[in-house]
């Protein structure tokens, strides 16, 4: 039977479609099935118009999260669609603007399409709601170093070098420690 998915065709005829499967995996979507290919464009437009109602009336938030989150991870790994990711995952944000996977997922999508304010804008926003220090300071660090590696921003990059070191230093009050010595020495690269 697994040979055979490549080859399933949807009726293009067809109106609604059941798909029935013993496959749990399949069933959860955790599978790599080809479904624009089994069921053609307008049955994918209707399967994604009977997803978002679906979806509407969930109520449970931390369903809805993980809906969005899957749901950007399909657009993104098996569709190709960047819009459609950026979408999903802005919706786990307005339930839970902290949420780190899609925060997370959202600046490597950035980075992917290489949108460098937007992927620093996102580190920044990690960094502010941060309680450790040490990953606010690494946040900074790693904004620094995409304006500078990426964007070709030099001054954004001493800017947010700078954000790191003051952070380093206002917890550990040591500038001879070996991170600010390391912070201080990406300071003057940046400079130099």
């Amino acid at each position: 039977a697994k040979a055979a998915w490549p080859n399933l065709r949807g009726s293009q005829n067809a109106n609604l479609v059941f798909l029935i499967t013993t496959d749990h995996g399949l069933a959860g979507l955790e599978k790599n099935v080809n479904l624009p290919m089994l069921l053609g464009d307008e049955l994918m437009n209707n399967l994604d118009v009977a997803t978002h109602d679906a979806i509407g009336h969930l109520s449970d938030e931390a369903r809805i999260v993980r809906y969005h989150l899957r749901a950007a991870e399909l657009a993104w790994q098996h569709l190709q669609d960047e819009r459609e990711a950026e979408t999903h995952l802005r919706r786990v944000l307005e339930y839970d603007v902290q949420n780190l996977e899609a925060l997370e997922k959202l600046t490597g999508l950035y980075n992917e399409l290489g949108r460098w304010g937007d992927a620093v804008r996102i580190l920044g926003e990690r960094a502010s709601t941060a309680e450790d220090p040490e990953i606010r300071r690494e946040l900074y660090r790693s904004a620094a170093r995409l304006l500078d590696d990426k964007a070709g921003d030099l001054e954004g990059a001493i800017e947010w070098a700078e954000r790191a070191l003051a952070t380093f230093e206002a917890v550990h009050k040591r500038a001879d420690h070996p991170e600010a010595v390391s912070t201080r020495t990406l300071l003057l690269e940046l400079r130099a």
